[in-house]
C-alpha cells in the first residue's frame, strides 16, 4: 500500500459503519412512542416543602447492538490515527532500528497535557520528523486549553476505545431533552410550582432527583401521583450526543489525514457514494 492508504481505509470503514448507526438512530428517533422504561418514587420533604421525584431504576431504551457498532466505529477511527503514526515512523530517521517490542508502542498520541505529549514522543513517534511531530501536536486535546481537554473529541475517542477494548461494550445512553408530567394528581396538598432537578441535566441514573414539586400542605400525608414522559436523545454521555460524536470524529480524523496525504482511489472504491463531500 501507499503511505497513509491503510489509515484512509480504516477511516473509510468507520464512515460506512457511522452511516449505518446514524440511520438506525434517525429511524428510532422518528418513532412517536419512544419511551425510557423507568420506575420512580416520591416523598414529602418537610424542610423544603416539596415532593422530590427520584429515579429508582432505569432501563436503557436503545438496543445493545448500537454499543457493538459504536465499538467498531471507535476502533477504526482510532486505528486510522495509529496508522498515521506508523507511516510517519516509517518515513522518519533513527540511528538504529527499533526492536519489535519498541515498534509495538508506536501510535498516535492523544494527550490532555503538554508535558504528557512531550514525554510520549520518544515512545509513540520515535524518529519522526520535526515538522510531522508539529502537525500531530496541533491536533492534541490540550491545545485549545488543558482545562477543556476532556471535552475534546479525540479525548472521548481515546477513552471509548480503551474502555471498549479492555473493559466492556460501551452503551449508547439516553439523555432527556424534554419532559412532561402525565396524570399529575396531588393529594393532601396543592401544587404551587415545579422545578427540574440535577437528574434531568444528563444521563438518567438511579437515585437522581429528577424534579421537585413544591406544594402547600393541606392534609397529613402530602403526596403526588405522577408519570414522567421524556423526549430522549441518544448520547455518549451527558455532554455529547451520539450524532455529534459521529460527525465530529469523522471530520476531525479526516482533517488530520489530509495533513499528510490526499484520499487514495481505493478509498472511493470502498466508501462509494457515502464519501463526505468535504473530504
Amino acid at each position: 500500500m501507499e503511505p497513509f492508504e491503510s489509515a484512509w481505509l480504516k477511516w473509510g470503514q468507520a464512515v460506512i459503519d457511522t452511516h449505518v448507526l446514524r440511520d438506525n438512530v434517525l429511524e428510532m428517533a422518528s418513532q412517536p412512542d419512544l419511551k425510557m422504561p423507568s420506575t420512580y418514587t416520591t416523598y414529602y420533604d418537610v424542610k423544603r416543602h416539596c415532593i422530590p421525584l427520584l429515579i429508582v431504576e432505569v432501563e436503557n431504551p436503545f438496543p445493545p447492538s448500537w454499543g457493538l457498532l459504536l465499538g467498531e466505529i471507535v476502533h477504526n477511527y482510532r486505528c486510522a490515527l495509529d496508522h498515521i503514526a506508523w507511516d510517519l515512523y516509517r518515513r522518519g530517521r533513527l540511528p538504529k532500528p527499533l526492536s519489535e517490542r519498541q515498534e509495538q508502542n508506536i501510535g498516535f498520541p492523544i494527550c490532555s497535557k503538554r508535558k504528557t505529549f512531550n514525554d510520549s514522543l520518544g515512545q509513540k513517534l520515535p524518529g519522526v520528523e520535526r515538522t510531522d511531530r508539529a502537525i500531530v501536536r496541533r491536533f492534541q486535546p490540550y491545545i485549545p486549553g488543558e482545562s477543556r481537554a476532556h471535552l475534546h473529541v479525540f479525548t472521548v475517542l481515546r477513552d471509548l476505545s480503551n474502555a471498549d477494548k479492555h473493559r466492556s461494550i460501551q452503551p449508547v445512553v439516553g439523555v432527556p431533552d424534554k419532559v412532561a408530567f402525565d396524570d399529575l394528581r396531588p393529594s393532601d396538598c396543592s401544587l404551587t410550582r415545579i422545578t427540574m432537578g440535577r437528574g434531568f441535566t444528563g444521563t438518567l441514573e438511579p437515585g437522581a432527583e429528577l424534579a421537585q414539586f413544591y406544594v402547600k400542605k393541606d392534609g397529613p400525608n402530602p403526596h403526588i401521583d405522577v408519570q414522567p414522559r421524556f423526549s430522549l436523545t441518544p448520547a455518549i454521555h451527558e455532554r455529547l450526543t451520539l450524532i455529534d460524536f459521529l460527525r465530529q470524529t469523522m471530520s476531525a480524523t479526516a482533517i488530520v489525514l489530509r495533513q499528510f496525504s490526499d484520499p487514495p482511489p481505493s478509498l472511493l472504491n470502498l466508501v462509494g457514494p457515502l464519501m463526505p463531500a468535504q473530504t
